[in-house]
């Protein structure tokens, strides 16, 4: 009988070392499950973050895209303004040289008749001629 007993307790030992090794595993295996749930949980708040950043990203971007995109427009108006002052600037100084051109020519009638009075008195040149 202490044949048996001694097996029983053997086996009692076994067992009770078998249950602190599963308890120790089922332990180690708690910890793991408490760190992968904060690895989650703290990969789900980077998601969010890096969504709720992308949107305020992509909201400032196209602000200033709208900024940028006025800002050119009204350049391009001034721009268009520039070219018309500059193509109606040339259209008067054409002009004005030609005004010029027509009075230098009839300047030049004036003092043509003028020379030929002071030097020809006898020819006879009328003032309605100029």
């Amino acid at each position: 009988m202490e044949r048996e007993e001694q097996e029983e307790m053997e086996k009692y030992v076994s067992i009770c070392e078998d249950v602190n090794k599963l308890k120790e595993k089922n332990e180690a295996l708690q910890c793991q499950l408490v760190d992968a749930k904060k690895v989650q949980e703290t990969q789900e708040r980077n998601r969010e973050y890096v969504s709720a950043y992308r949107q305020q990203r992509m909201k400032h971007l196209d602000i200033v895209r709208t900024k940028y995109n006025n800002e050119i427009s009204e350049k391009e108006n001034e721009l268009s303004s520039i070219q018309n002052m500059l193509m109606q600037n040339r259209a008067d100084t054409t002009t004005n040289q030609q005004r010029r051109l027509d009075e230098m020519e009839a300047m030049s009638h004036e003092q043509e008749d003028e020379f030929e009075r002071m030097y020809h008195p006898n020819k006879s040149v009328h003032p309605s001629n100029s």
